[in-house]
């Protein structure tokens, strides 16, 4: 029985759907029925998620006191609010994107959604750590979403999303290129052996014909 209860608590929170409010009573109901199975360490792990969804969330008096004083023991362990982190690394023609997520030791988050969209296109969804190549307006949305799909933390939304520049690589003078490529094509180029006919200066050549002589020329391209 108390197998089957927490295997429908654990469908609940791998959809979609609920609000913060739901998703704090479902963590909150599979505290009680761990306190029911007498794991007083899976209890404590509940209420430590239970605090970082919802800072505030209090205990009816009809829960058991195992429940309460769990809860009171993750307030006071409790050291930083659950945040989400943008870091932005630009480079030469990209922009590297590392999120991350911070104030959250008992794993109630369930995935770091990362968010991008090009020049005002659709929105594509990328890895907690990406490159994004190409120079022009580049926005991005990270949300740190709980059970259920309840979003957490944000840092940026598709409807007021960061946004960031990538500038264009800086093209080469081509004109230093060109002359290096006319002083290779004479260095390297293709020599070409050709045979002229040198006729003899001597005078009695005018009236007899001699022998010609073969001599090389050598043309570079």
């Amino acid at each position: 029985e108390f197998e089957g209860a927490l295997a429908a608590l654990e469908r609940a929170e791998r959809g979609e759907g609920l609000d913060l409010a739901d998703a704090a009573a479902v963590l909150e109901l599979r505290g009680e029925l761990h306190v029911a199975m007498g794991d007083l360490a899976a209890v404590d792990h509940d209420m430590a998620q239970l605090v970082t969804l919802a800072p505030d969330h209090a205990l009816a008096e009809h829960h058991p006191p195992e429940l309460r004083d769990a809860l009171v023991r993750a307030r006071a362990a409790r050291t930083a609010p659950l945040s989400v982190a943008l870091e932005v690394t630009p480079g030469e023609g990209r922009l590297t994107v590392d999120a991350s997520v911070g104030g959250d030791p008992a794993g109630v988050v369930r995935e770091l959604r990362v968010e991008v969209r090009r020049d005002g296109g659709a929105w594509e969804t990328r890895d907690a750590s990406t490159v994004i190549a190409g120079a022009g307006t580049v926005e991005v949305a990270v949300a740190a979403i709980g059970p259920g799909g309840t979003v957490l933390a944000t840092d940026g939304t598709r409807a007021a999303p960061r946004s960031f520049v990538i500038a264009a690589v800086a093209g080469d003078d081509p004109w230093p290129w060109v002359g290096l490529g006319i002083g290779a094509a004479l260095l390297v180029g293709i020599v070409v052996t050709v045979a002229v006919v040198v006729s003899s200066p001597s005078e009695s050549d005018r009236t007899q014909p001699g022998l010609p002589t073969i001599a090389p020329l050598t043309v570079r391209f």
